[in-house]
C-alpha cells in the first residue's frame, strides 16, 4: 500500500528516525567507518541490531558498503545519504546545546581517546607521542581521531583566500589532509606535515592522485630548507595541543615558515585565561599575538562562533610578514 506523507519532516523523520538510525548516519557523515570502529562507537547498540540498521540504510540508499582488507567492511555515506549532512550537523548543534543547559555529559569516545594517550604519553615525557598512537589505533578501529572530518576546517573555508596561482603553501599538522586538498584545490603548490607516519600514510592513501606533497615532520625540529618559503602557512589547532612549555618554540617555528610578503593564518579554539583541562589546551590571546614574531604583524585577530558548537568560540588571525 503507497504511504501518503503529509510534510517533509514525516519523510526525513521516515529515513532517519527510530534511536540509532541517525546516529548511524551521523558517524558516517564524518567519513568511512569500519564495522568494528561503528560498535565501538555505539557500544550500547546490539551487533545484530546494528547489522540490520545498516541493511536498511544499503536498501534505502543512505549506505553503501565495501569490502576491506582482512574480511573486514566498511561503509560510507552515498551521494543521496550525503546530502543529509546540514540535517545531522544541525541535531549536533541543537543536541550540544541542549546538554549544556541542562548539565548533561556527552561522552565523546574521540575526546577520551585523545586524553587517554595524551595523558600516558605526557606522563612518560613525551609530548608529542600520542599523535602517532591515537592516529595508529584508529587505523585499527579502536580509537576515534576527533578531528577526521570529510570536510575542510569551516574557518579556513570562510577566510576568503585568494587562488593560489602556484603559490607555496605549508600546513602545519595536516593530519589526514583535509585542510591540504582544500588548499590544492585552490591552486596553491602544497606541502603538509605531520608528526605521526601513520597519518601521512593514509593521507597518501586517501588522495592518491592528490597534488599536495605529504611530508612525515616535527614541527619542534623542522627541515631547515623550509624556513621563509612559503607564502600561506596555515596553523590550525596544533599548537593548542602542546604543553605550554613548548608553545613559544612551536610558535616561533610556525612563524619561521612565512616568507617575505607571505602570509600566516592561525585557527585555534579559544580561552580568557590559561587551563589545564586539556589537551587541547585553547589559546589566549596573547598566545594567539605571540605568532607576530620572525618579521610578522598582526592584520586581523578575530573571535568566531564554532560553526559546529555555538558554545565555543574560536580564533582566527592573519599575520603579514
Amino acid at each position: 500500500m503507497e504511504k501518503h506523507y503529509h510534510s517533509g519532516v514525516e519523510v526525513t523523520t521516515d529515513l532517519i528516525g527510530g534511536k540509532w538510525r541517525a546516529v548511524v548516519l551521523a558517524h558516517l557523515h564524518h567519513g568511512l567507518r569500519r564495522d568494528a570502529e561503528l560498535r565501538r562507537r555505539m557500544p550500547e547498540v546490539g551487533e545484530l541490531t546494528l547489522v540490520q540498521l545498516l541493511r536498511e540504510l544499503e536498501v534505502e540508499g543512505l549506505v553503501q558498503r565495501h569490502e576491506a582488507a582482512g574480511h573486514e567492511v566498511e561503509f560510507q555515506l552515498t551521494e543521496q545519504g550525503a546530502t543529509l549532512g546540514p540535517v545531522l550537523q544541525a541535531m549536533d548543534v541543537w543536541g550540544q546545546a541542549h546538554a549544556a543547559r541542562h548539565g548533561l555529559e556527552i561522552q565523546e569516545p574521540g575526546r577520551a581517546d585523545t586524553r587517554r594517550l595524551a595523558a600516558a604519553s605526557l606522563a612518560r615525557g613525551d609530548a608529542t607521542g600520542w599523535f602517532e598512537k591515537l592516529y595508529a589505533e584508529a587505523g585499527n578501529g579502536l580509537a576515534q581521531v576527533p578531528w577526521d572530518r570529510p570536510e575542510p576546517t569551516a574557518n579556513l573555508l570562510s577566510a576568503g583566500l585568494p587562488a593560489g596561482e602556484g603559490r607555496r603553501a605549508l600546513v602545519v599538522g595536516c593530519g589526514l589532509g583535509r585542510d591540504a586538498e582544500y588548499l590544492a584545490g585552490l591552486g596553491y603548490a602544497t606541502t603538509a606535515f605531520d608528526i605521526s607516519e601513520t597519518a601521512i600514510r593514509t593521507a597518501r592513501e586517501r588522495h592518491p592522485s592528490s597534488s599536495v606533497d605529504y611530508r612525515t615532520a616535527d614541527l619542534l625540529a623542522p627541515p631547515a630548507e623550509w624556513r621563509h618559503a612559503y607564502d600561506l602557512v596555515v596553523e590550525s589547532n596544533n599548537v593548542q595541543a602542546l604543553p605550554r612549555d613548548l608553545r613559544e618554540r612551536a610558535t616561533a617555528s610556525v612563524a619561521g615558515f612565512v616568507a617575505a610578503g607571505g602570509t600566516l593564518l592561525v585557527l585555534a579554539a579559544a580561552a580568557d585565561k590559561p587551563s589545564d583541562d586539556g589537551p587541547p589546551w585553547p589559546l589566549t590571546r596573547d598566545e594567539v599575538e605571540a605568532f607576530a614574531a620572525d618579521g610578522l604583524r598582526a592584520e586581523r585577530v578575530e573571535q568566531l562562533e564554532a560553526v559546529d558548537d555555538p558554545l565555543v568560540v574560536r580564533w582566527r588571525a592573519t599575520f603579514r610578514a
